[in-house]
């Protein structure tokens, strides 16, 4: 005890001690639903944070997946633009080939039938041709 004595201290020391121990033990018992809130919105803030940070690797995924798909569909598109387009420049060459021997028929018909009429106007032509001769003959001489 003297050595409490010679640090000078006496009762209440121990008075504001055990003060200091009932306001510590209210202090905690208060503030620990404070605490245990704070650390539950810690815990959430993190939460948060580590699930938007595995929202952003899903997007990711989901946006590379995505764009796979993409391309797969664009590549079958432009598939079957080309073979429409084979099977529509086919047909085009079948129709000019068909228009161009329709033509050709058309222009052959033609053509007989227009040596057929020059034929027959030089049939009717030939003895008037041949009177008009006689006629200049005559008057010539």
């Amino acid at each position: 005890m003297k050595l409490i004595t010679d640090l000078g201290l006496n009762y209440t020391f121990f008075v504001q001690g055990i003060l200091f121990l009932i306001s510590y033990i209210f202090l905690l018992a208060l503030f620990q639903a404070y605490y245990k809130a704070y650390l539950q919105r810690c815990n959430l803030v993190e939460g948060q944070g580590k699930k938007e940070e595995a929202d952003k690797i899903q997007t990711q995924k989901f946006q590379e997946k995505y764009e796979v798909k993409l391309k797969d569909l664009n590549k079958q598109v432009q598939a079957i633009f080309a073979e429409d387009k084979k099977v529509t420049v086919q047909k085009e060459q079948e129709i000019i080939t068909t228009a161009q021997n329709s033509a050709e028929k058309l222009i052959a018909d033609l053509q007989v039938k227009i040596d057929s009429e020059v034929n027959k106007q030089k049939e009717q032509i030939t003895p008037f041709s041949q009177e008009l001769s006689k006629v200049i003959t005559k008057s010539v001489l």
